[in-house]
């Protein structure tokens, strides 16, 4: 079954939406020159701008913090912020980009990506450490591994890795390419996105 470009916009809002506390969500917005995250009610009532730039924000297991990615330094970096768009915070400061943060269940971790590569960092920036060659990382519900995707011969493809880089696996390999991996919150499916090569035709699947 064929979904159209808008069902795959609304994929994307319901994997990037995350519930901050009971009757609250958060989401990116996209618009031209710079994303900003938001907030609403999760009837849709009293829209609220948390930043006037930034993407992907990821709200932490104790739902007191929004980790998100920005560029108003002049390149993507990670930033930390209260769930009111208060006291915002860098917490990586390189020449690469750092884009895509997922926090770990306890809270204590962040996991990202940093051009090609995943890394893991501690909530206030510090530890980093290189995982795999990756992006889009997604930490498990149980804290144990991280879904991410990586190129291969045909394509990108989902694979999990172990919290401490060891044991890749390619958990798809595919001839089409595999995007946004999210986790179900027991931990037992993923879901994603499906393309065939140099088209749009995305399909939704789950795993």
């Amino acid at each position: 079954m064929r979904i159209s470009l808008l069902m795959i916009v609304i994929l994307m809002f319901l994997l990037h939406s995350q519930s901050l506390f009971a009757g609250k969500i958060i989401f990116d917005w996209p618009q031209v020159g710079a994303s900003r995250i938001l907030m609403m009610d999760d009837d849709g009532k009293n829209v609220q701008n948390l930043t006037n730039e930034g993407f992907h924000g990821a709200v932490s297991p104790n739902g007191k913090y929004i980790a998100f990615s920005s560029n108003r330094d002049g390149n993507y970096e990670i930033y930390i912020m209260d769930t009111d768009g208060k006291n915002q915070t860098r917490l990586t400061n390189t020449p690469g980009n750092e884009i895509f943060p997922s926090w770990s269940p306890n809270g204590k971790r962040i996991v990202f990506t940093r051009e090609t590569h995943i890394y893991t960092m501690d909530a206030d920036g510090k530890n980093e450490k290189v995982l795999t060659i990756g992006a889009y990382p997604s930490w498990s519900p149980d804290g144990k591994r991280i879904a991410f995707i990586n190129r291969e011969k045909t394509g990108f493809d989902i694979f999990i890795v172990n919290v401490d880089g060891a044991n890749p696996v390619n958990l798809t390999k595919s001839v089409e390419e595999e995007f946004f991996p999210a986790w179900s919150p027991d931990g037992r499916e993923i879901a994603f996105v499906s393309r065939k090569v140099n088209t749009f035709d995305d399909k939704i699947y789950i795993m």
